[in-house]
């Protein structure tokens, strides 16, 4: 895809996420969240980002099927919004009956890795379940259709992203596919697959690494601004006992032992000149 690339630090965040190496400047503090997986299931502007993205990386893919018709983020109901409404081009969709379809995206890990490969338990085909209860009397009531497409960042996909595929493939191959001029010579069907699982590739994989290297600069910068790890030249803040001080008890000075005695005696004292005549004793060395 033209204009869509990975910088170097995303490059390697996301090999150490997808090889299971530690990323180590999450791997500090109290979350020891080496492998990145608090990062990724945190909610906040960059998971709706994400969200947002492939919404819209959606909406191309579909856009270069002929005779198709949508929109994004339209009102079902009172303050409830899906991401992409068909109109037509897809399916049975039509203006009088269109196909509503809501994204949600998630990473399983831990307990819910745990869980679903001892019990069976499917996290996408729950979240779908949810996503039609929320969603699916609505639509029905308006006479319109609703399929909720679910995502994992490891690639997996709900049942009701297989039946989008599925409709996609077919609307290609009935009206023709644009979108894409890779393969030329190639069927529609297989341009139109190319397309939608290159797009969504590229998203969900660029949004975990700009996670994650986000994530390691707000880490590292908090432990490079710590006043305990502070250096001139990096926070550009002092310690509060100044440079090179170092903790001991409260009202003893600097450089005083636990009962108040001095560490170095002479440090810091003035050193007056030998008498006259008086032998020099060369310092012993150091060994």
């Amino acid at each position: 895809m033209p204009f869509r690339c990975f910088h170097a630090d995303e490059w390697t965040a996301l090999s150490c996420f997808r090889f299971g190496i530690p990323l180590p400047n999450l791997a500090q503090g109290l979350g020891n969240d080496m492998w990145g997986d608090k990062v990724l299931s945190k909610t906040g502007a960059m998971h709706q980002r994400r969200h947002d993205q492939l919404r819209d990386e959606l909406a191309r893919a579909c856009r270069g099927i002929r005779s198709f018709h949508g929109h994004t983020e339209l009102r079902v109901g009172s303050n409830l919004y899906v991401d992409l409404t068909v109109f037509g081009g897809l399916g049975d969709a039509t203006f009088v009956h269109p196909l509503d379809l809501d994204v949600h995206i998630h990473h399983l890990y831990g307990q819910d890795w745990t869980r679903a490969m001892a019990t069976g338990y499917d996290g996408l085909r729950h979240a779908d379940s949810q996503k039609v209860a929320k969603y699916g009397p609505i639509c029905n009531a308006l006479g319109r259709e609703f399929l909720p497409l679910g995502f994992t960042l490891w690639g997996e996909m709900s049942s009701g992203t297989h039946k989008f595929l599925a409709k996609v493939a077919d609307a290609a191959h009935e009206y023709g596919y644009v979108g894409e001029a890779w393969g030329a010579l190639k069927g529609d069907r297989i341009r139109a697959m190319h397309r939608l699982f290159q797009g969504l590739s590229y998203v969900l994989n660029k949004n975990v690494a700009m996670q994650l290297v986000d994530a390691q600069n707000v880490a590292l910068s908090a432990f490079i601004r710590d006043p305990r790890h502070a250096r001139r030249g990096q926070s550009g803040r002092a310690p509060t006992g100044g440079w090179g001080w170092t903790p001991g008890a409260a009202g003893r000075g600097r450089g005083t032992g636990g009962a108040g005695r001095m560490l170095f005696p002479d440090a810091g004292a003035p050193r007056s000149p030998p008498a006259e005549g008086a032998a020099y004793a060369a310092p012993s060395p150091v060994v």
